[in-house]
């Protein structure tokens, strides 16, 4: 955890060196830094740079805005060793739960989660939330690969715990730094 500040951010690394499709980040809900300018580099060239206008960025294959739980960041299958993340301004704490890189070359997983999570979307939608953060937990624990299920099952928490409906408000829209024009 650090302060977000001017320069500040991560180094991820890998070995061997591989071609890489996304470097995702999940990130606390509340302390949220998706706010905040950055730019991703490879090999001291800028490969990325966000967030995007309105804060929408694509994650599990669906635009999304505010607080996802998730900072998605395309790398555009570049073959690299280290993926370099500097936020360009001030911000909240920056709180990591998991970091995933994704590239072409992955070897296919089972997906042992997705019964458990579409479950858990049924539960959320009947406005069982106890329920959803338990098969939400139970995808993650069957998918831990899946930066999708890590996100859902933190927006559910974090429901369950305060409001106990689905709506655009329940999570802060990141405020008018995120979604005012630039």
């Amino acid at each position: 955890m650090c302060d977000v500040a001017r320069g500040s951010g991560l180094v991820v690394r890998v070995t061997p060196a591989r071609r890489l499709s996304a470097l995702v980040l999940a990130l606390d809900l509340e302390t949220s830094p998706l706010a905040v300018p950055w730019v991703a580099s490879i090999a001291g060239q800028v490969v990325a740079e966000g967030p995007g206008r309105a804060g929408f960025q694509w994650v599990n294959g669906a635009p999304r805005a505010g607080r996802q739980a998730l900072l998605a960041v395309s790398l555009s299958e570049r073959e690299t060793d280290e993926v370099r993340l500097a936020f360009q301004g001030p911000g909240p704490r920056l709180v990591i739960a998991e970091v995933f890189l994704y590239g072409p070359g992955e070897a296919a997983l089972p997906k042992g989660g997705e019964a458990s999570a579409r479950d858990a979307f049924d539960s959320a939608r009947g406005g069982r939330w106890d329920e959803a953060v338990r098969l939400y937990a139970q995808a993650v624990r069957l998918e831990p690969e899946r930066a999708s299920h890590h996100a859902a099952w933190a927006r559910a928490h974090w429901r369950a715990a305060q409001r106990r409906f689905v709506d655009v408000e329940s999570l802060t829209d990141g405020g008018p730094e995120l979604v005012d024009a630039r």
